[in-house]
């Protein structure tokens, strides 16, 4: 009998652990920390219950490290292209990204033809 207990209670802590993957709000680290097992533990438990690689979650995730990635380059903990002209104005910023996208121009001219005119 004790077997099917821990059994039935590690289904339910599985369907609370996938929920919350796939809420996509949550890394694999903090769902362990809130059950108490480790990461990998977390990893397995989401295999069990087919949810691993939810579309959902694996977008929410991919967000997440995209902002914090962002980030960490805005701080300069992380190598990056930080932005030419950070401060650019906002009724200048259209045009700056069509000088540089469309027309190929380099940041610092685009900025020097830009600041010329404004």
């Amino acid at each position: 009998m004790g077997k099917r207990l821990k059994l039935a209670s590690q289904r339910k802590r599985d369907r609370k652990i996938a929920a919350m993957w796939i809420e996509g709000n949550h890394t694999q680290a903090e769902i362990g920390a809130r059950f108490k097992i480790s990461a990998s533990a977390v990893s397995m438990a989401l295999k069990r219950r087919g949810v691993r690689n939810h579309p959902q979650a694996v977008k929410a995730m991919r967000a997440r490290l995209s902002k914090r990635r962002q980030n960490e380059i805005a701080l300069g903990k992380r190598p990056g292209r930080p932005p030419i002209w950070p401060d650019c104005p906002a009724h200048l910023k259209s045009d700056y990204c069509r000088f540089r996208k469309a027309y190929g121009i380099p940041a610092a001219e685009a900025r020097a033809m830009l600041e010329a005119v404004a």
